[in-house]
């Protein structure tokens, strides 16, 4: 990087910005082929199983996308975009494991052990969720008034970790160049 003082700025980075790109097309792509195939194959719009699939594949389109709004710095209200981060980590996240649920009496006959499974997902569905929603919300705001970061960009610390400036300098041999070094 050009100074200590300067942020990294993920809105000049091209290479990084097409690698979000691809990936939140891929995500997209995945989401909408769920939604036309539930909307196209079940006649009947209700249960676990559908709802399940369908708010999941909502948090695989939602997520990327409330994470493009806050790293481009669209969406600069950190508190908003950070709870909209989680809620549809949230979305995206539990359903998956009623979504099994709901098809586990298929290879389980046993009432008892699928009772205490439903007690167990409700269990790990409020007291993991809600807590990592609070807590990464006041995380996030705590510590970016505290290093005084922008609220622009989220993917700052990330970028400053991994940028090429901060990769080793070998004094003797050069047995490992950086695809990003600069030719001397």
């Amino acid at each position: 990087m050009a100074g200590d003082s300067e942020l990294y700025d993920l809105q000049k980075d091209l290479r990084m910005s097409m690698i979000i790109a691809a990936f939140t097309g891929i995500s997209w792509f995945i989401g909408a082929e769920i939604n036309i195939s539930l909307f196209l194959l079940f006649k009947r719009r209700r249960g676990l199983y559908f709802w399940s699939a369908a708010l999941s594949s909502w948090g695989v389109v939602l997520q990327p996308l409330f994470i493009i709004l806050a790293d481009f710095g669209i969406w600069t209200d950190l508190k908003g975009s950070i709870t909209m981060i989680y809620l549809t980590w949230m979305i995206m996240v539990v359903p998956q494991s009623w979504l099994l649920y709901s098809r586990l009496h298929l290879i389980a006959n046993h009432e008892t052990m699928l009772r205490w499974i439903k007690f167990v997902l409700i269990f790990t569905s409020i007291v993991f969720s809600v807590p990592t929603i609070i807590i990464g919300t006041i995380a996030v705001s705590i510590f970016s008034v505290a290093a005084e970061v922008p609220t622009t960009n989220l993917n700052s610390t990330m970028a400053l970790l991994t940028s090429c400036d901060q990769l080793p300098k070998h004094s003797k041999r050069q047995t490992l160049t950086p695809a990003c070094s600069k030719s001397t």
